[in-house]
């Protein structure tokens, strides 16, 4: 399977057509059709019908669709990582993470890399840590910051000096808004909106055999809708703090859970996989400022002061 016939297919599905995808790449007509032809006789599957002067794509050729982007994306990139000078300007960084508080000061170091005329372009992808670290291992991003525990032998993982509490977020007029603190008892009388996530392996620890007893009246994976949830008062989400604006005219308040270890955050890289020169000057930032030990990190409790989206899954 060649990256160029690869090619081929996406502008033929792009376009609809067989023929103007020809006249975008500038190769003839009957050369593309020849080669995803063979294309379709080395996979033994049907990728296309086509009909006087358009193509539709079959099941199996949205399938390929799929894989022929993320491959084509990594052919680019390879390009483009080994057309670079040797003193490195520009980087383009994949970063895998979850919503986080803690990922505004990894942002901040980032920016600062524009003092030693290193300009970072991200290219972020947020959700729970399966899914980030599935994009790490195929490929697609080159570093990954997940709260979750990884005990997988494919990936490096390094705790870093960045946390983030729970807390559980309630209307602005809820009777338990202006408390400093709740305890796990308290909330567990309350009607409950959690990470999918964080209730299997989150709430275990806390709750043990009284999970049974708990109301949970919805589950989530990111919490900017969690949060609509609770201001049309279904329940009190459990969250990690500093993410959903709170306080003022929010209509939301965020009070932290005692007794409750705070998630630290964790810098995940794949094993035996070389970094692209700009991708390692992050690394060795993040590593520097907020390694285990280094004194530098911080604990987030209380909301940002804009709206966002998280992820509570223990940072997944």
């Amino acid at each position: 399977m060649e990256t160029r016939v690869l090619r081929y297919f996406v502008e033929a599905a792009r376009l609809g057509s067989i023929s103007r995808a020809a006249e975008s790449l500038h190769v003839t007509q009957p050369t593309m059709t020849r080669q995803l032809k063979a294309l379709e006789q080395e996979l033994g599957v049907r990728l296309y019908s086509r009909s006087s002067c358009s193509i539709r794509i079959t099941d199996d050729g949205r399938r390929l669709l799929e894989r022929a982007a993320d491959i084509l994306q990594l052919v680019e990139r390879a390009r483009a990582e080994f057309s670079r000078t040797r003193a490195v300007k520009n980087a383009d960084l994949y970063l895998g993470c979850p919503e986080s508080a803690s990922m505004g000061r990894i942002f901040d170091a980032i920016a600062g890399l524009s003092a030693r005329d290193l300009s970072v372009r991200c290219h972020i992808t947020s959700g729970n840590a399966p899914a980030v670290l599935e994009r790490l291992e195929d490929g697609r991003d080159e570093i990954a910051l997940i709260f979750d525990e990884s005990g997988s032998e494919k990936f490096s993982v390094e705790p870093l000096e960045l946390y983030d509490a729970w807390g559980a977020l309630l209307p602005a007029d809820h009777p338990l808004a202006k408390h400093e603190s709740m305890d796990l008892d308290t909330l567990a009388t309350l009607p409950l909106i959690v990470s999918s996530q964080a209730w299997q392996q989150v709430f275990w620890s806390w709750y043990g055999n009284r999970m049974d007893s708990l109301n949970v009246a919805a589950t989530f994976n990111l919490c900017y809708n969690a949060a609509h949830l609770v201001k049309s008062s279904s329940g009190v989400a459990v969250t990690i703090g500093g993410i959903v604006a709170t306080g003022g005219d929010t209509g939301l308040a965020f009070v932290p859970l005692e007794g409750v270890r705070p998630e630290q955050l964790k810098l995940v890289l794949r094993r035996g996989r070389s970094l692209s020169p700009g991708c390692s000057i992050v690394v060795e930032t993040i590593r520097q400022r907020f390694a285990s030990g280094s004194g530098r990190g911080k604990t987030h409790e209380e909301p940002a002061s804009g709206p966002g989206a998280c992820d509570t899954g223990r940072a997944r």
